[in-house]
């Protein structure tokens, strides 16, 4: 039978080559040797904790114009502002010849922090700015507000009055971005990045994000990007399908199956993401949720060519699972981002609100999940936990209600925003 250090090794990756294993429910005899079927342990729905009421959602009808798939990502709210009547404004006008002299001054740089400092904004530049360019939107800015609260890039601070909400969701994507530059923000960057924007005609925000633009491009670091749009590509059919479920049927909304990268380049998938999606098979299989979410991107090794979540759901179409029954999420980095693009995933594609969804993976990654050191870190890497009721079913499973906040936009990762 295999042991829980058995089932450890495969949630690090750290075991041989799988064959697909035959699952059975708790219960049944499973005492043969090394070949024996996996044992998936019985759970109860009604052990998740209460729905907790969030905020209105509504984020499937509100969306702002399209800049690009990468804009739209990462700094969705910045490249909105572009078509904003607010770069005429004196006040504004200042701040844009300043940005545009420092990102000339940045060329001469030595050295990627120089650069950083010349093009990002502090704390208080970015307050400064995002009170300028409110100020400047006069009386558009409720209209412009409730865009972006129907849209959620700026969920964090959806809370507060029109103009305050404003001012904390511009100074923030100032700051966020600045904080991506990272690696990315080299002297030849800033070069192409000045060549590519006339002088004096740069707004308030371009000359950062061109360079962050451009960095990434040339650090040819896409993970954001791949596979979009998703709605009509990897999910199209899935979302498609939607429309047809009884929600009503199902205790849960959806299983979650966070990847699990292998330790080789040369490996699609490795030993214990197969074993992940065989428990999630198993859940599937006695109906407990209409879709299983497949969430992991280009993580493990670094730089692989394989996303976690286009392997898991090829394994799972090769065991029989409908395209029209799988969503995937092929960016998320972490386990908090798991969580997070899921949520992000079904709260636009409408599915319903009124049941939580199901998180099966193995033993080790759900006591993490279950602990309160994977809390702090959603506190400390997000902001916020990306749920309003989370609870543990088994040693494979936990359930929990997706917060709104998850549809926060954060370019502090600009590979998974």
């Amino acid at each position: 039978m295999r042991s829980v250090a058995w089932i450890l090794l495969g949630a690090l990756g750290c075991s041989s080559e799988p064959t697909s294993t035959p699952l059975v429910d708790a219960g049944e005899d499973t005492t043969e040797p090394e070949d024996a079927p996996i044992v998936v342990p019985p759970l109860d729905p009604a052990k998740c904790p209460a729905i907790v009421a969030d905020a209105d959602t509504g984020f499937a009808r509100g969306t702002l114009p399209s800049h690009g798939v990468l804009a739209d990502k990462v700094f969705p709210l910045l490249a909105d502002l572009g078509d904003r009547k607010v770069h005429d404004a004196a006040a504004v006008l200042a701040l844009a010849t300043d940005r545009d002299a420092r990102l000339r001054a940045a060329v001469a740089c030595a050295d990627t922090p120089c650069v950083a400092a010349k093009v990002g904004f502090t704390a208080d530049e970015a307050t400064a700015a995002a009170a300028a360019i409110v100020d400047a939107l006069g009386p558009d800015a409720p209209t412009v507000a409730t865009a972006y609260r129907k849209a959620g890039p700026a969920a964090r601070f959806a809370t507060k009055p029109d103009a305050e909400f404003l001012r904390a969701a511009y100074a923030d994507a100032l700051v966020a971005a600045t904080a991506a530059l990272g690696g990315y923000a080299t002297p030849a960057v800033a070069k192409t990045a000045a060549d590519a924007l006339p002088i004096g005609k740069a707004r308030v925000h371009e000359p950062l994000v061109e360079v962050l633009t451009r960095g990434l491009a040339a650090a040819k670091r896409d993970e954001a990007t791949r596979y979009e749009p998703l709605v009509t590509g990897e999910n199209q059919k899935a979302l498609a399908a939607l429309a047809t479920i009884d929600w009503k049927a199902f205790p849960f909304a959806a299983i979650l199956v966070p990847g699990l990268g292998p330790v080789t380049l040369d490996t699609p998938l490795s030993e214990g993401g197969r074993l992940r999606c065989d428990y999630a098979r198993a859940r599937f299989d006695k109906k407990l949720a209409p879709l299983i979410v497949l969430s992991g991107g280009h993580v493990h090794p670094d730089r692989t060519p394989y996303s976690e979540a286009i392997e898991m759901k090829k394994y799972l179409r090769a065991q029989g699972v409908p395209e029209s029954a799988l969503l995937v999420d092929p960016h998320a980095r972490h386990t908090t981002t798991n969580l997070r693009n899921v949520g992000r995933i079904l709260l636009r594609a409408g599915v319903p609100t009124d049941r939580p969804l199901l998180v099966t993976t193995d033993l080790g990654q759900t006591l993490y999940m279950s602990g309160t050191g994977f809390t702090k870190r959603c506190q400390d890497e997000l902001g916020y936990v990306p749920w309003t009721a989370f609870g543990g079913l088994s040693s494979f499973d936990t359930c929990f209600v997706p917060s709104t906040l998850v549809m926060y936009a954060d370019a502090r990762d600009p590979l998974d925003p």
